[in-house]
């Protein structure tokens, strides 16, 4: 494991660095002060400009133009996006969008690829584009399938994974966009009876891992059975199924930001899904109040997350729900390492909520680890991760992975080292 690999996987875990014989250095992950921020305009085609704005501060050369009243056709463009380093912008059937038209030219936009046939972008709009000075690529087929896999062999495909999701709503699609998107995977559309031009995909591409993304079993294992080596992500509803895929995909997502949207319309989140895809954010899906499902998972990762984007304005998620949140993550800012084996640092360095445990005396025999002994972390604050919400755990020993077997309890974790420790080499525990 080399060391960029190792800081990756770290972004995830708990890490415990223990210097035997000599020193005994610990860092504690703790919540940074939160920042929560609001991209949002009037309605849905201001806030897609809004998101355009703030993610390409500098412009953009080209930008994914998509129908705003209904997502069939648009639903799959994230990853295209996220290529291409464009943002989604939205209109209306006839007329190109004001606030849509203002916000090409201000990102100095020279191409625009429409996604959609000519039922929900007509020939009026590209027309209008192409009098800016605009150069226009339409991506579309005979139904929302038709037009994810237009859109996927558009855009290529060099990851050797798929993502296919039901088209009967928008949900599983926009809650695995932003992870396909920095993957460069394409997501395509199908469902039990509607799987020819899914399959039909297949036929051209050299495809090693499909991923079928469902919320309350959607797809059929018989659909499933179309699809190369199939792992399926199901929810019981969309919260849960946006659970399964940040559980899934937890080691390639940065936790520091992530993107939140209401999972009760679709153009929101599908607008900041190239943004989230570029950042390697998550997009979490939020409903009416607060669900504790979620909470509790958001708050196991609460250590890493710094900054919250809302996407959409009040009406769409209000602060008091988003704040809600916030606020079950940041429990355990207070949580601090007091003491290893019974035995208190001498010194306390703490800048804001950043808590760094520097110096210990020279450890004594009683602090020495024999072979299948512990190490016993204590807390002054509740340990809330809980050893069945880990996807593993190991031990690693100057860059190795070696056998442990960690417990935890309230406020203390244990660590037993399986073989027999040697006292000058350098331990990390990572749970994941």
């Amino acid at each position: 494991m080399n060391k960029a690999s190792r800081q990756n996987t770290l972004r995830y875990c708990f890490g415990l660095t223990v210097l035997l014989f000599s020193l005994f250095s610990f860092v504690p992950h703790v919540n940074a002060a939160q920042v929560i921020e609001r991209l949002a305009g009037a309605d849905r085609y201001a806030t897609a400009a809004a998101i355009a704005e703030n993610g390409w501060p500098n412009g953009a050369q080209t930008a994914i133009l998509a129908y705003g009243e209904n997502f069939p056709d648009a639903l799959t463009a994230v990853p295209l996006a996220k290529k291409l380093n464009a943002p989604i912008l939205l209109t209306e059937t006839k007329q190109l969008t004001p606030v849509t038209q203002a916000a090409l030219q201000s990102r100095s936009v020279r191409n625009v690829i429409i996604v959609g046939g000519t039922g929900v972008v007509s020939p009026e709009v590209e027309q209008q584009l192409r009098r800016l000075g605009l150069t226009t690529t339409r991506l579309a087929g005979a139904d929302r399938y038709a037009t994810a896999a237009a859109i996927a062999v558009y855009m290529g495909n060099e990851s050797g994974k798929l993502i296919v999701t039901s088209g009967a709503n928008f949900q599983a699609a926009l809650i695995v966009s932003s992870y396909a998107g920095q993957q460069g995977i394409p997501i395509l559309l199908a469902d039990n009876q509607s799987t020819a031009d899914a399959v039909n995909y297949l036929r051209n591409q050299n495809i090693q891992k499909t991923y079928l993304v469902s919320i309350a079993g959607e797809l059929s294992p018989a659909l499933a059975a179309q699809f190369p080596n199939v792992t399926q992500i199901q929810g019981g509803d969309p919260i849960d199924a946006n659970i399964q895929v940040l559980k899934k995909f937890a080691l390639n997502y940065t936790f520091d930001r992530v993107y939140l949207a209401t999972g009760n319309v679709f153009a929101d989140a599908l607008a900041g899904g190239s943004p989230a895809a570029k950042d390697g954010a998550p997009i979490v899906l939020l409903g009416a109040t607060l669900d504790s499902r979620l909470a509790d998972y958001l708050s196991e990762k609460g250590y890493d997350m710094h900054r919250f984007t809302i996407l959409g304005g009040e009406g769409a998620l209000p602060s008091t729900l988003v704040q809600g949140y916030a606020e079950q993550i940041s429990h355990d800012q207070d949580l601090r390492l007091t003491a290893i084996n019974g035995i208190a640092p001498i010194a306390l360095d703490s800048t804001g909520s950043a808590l760094t445990l520097q110096q210990w005396t020279p450890l004594p025999d009683q602090h020495q680890v024999a072979p299948e002994q512990s190490w016993t972390l204590t807390f002054s604050g509740e340990l809330r991760r809980q050893l069945s919400d880990f996807s593993y755990v190991y031990l690693v020993k100057d860059n190795q992975s070696v056998e442990a077997t960690p417990s935890f309890s309230q406020n203390t974790m244990t660590i037993t080292p399986v073989q027999s420790y040697e006292p000058n080499a350098n331990y990390m525990l990572v749970a994941v």
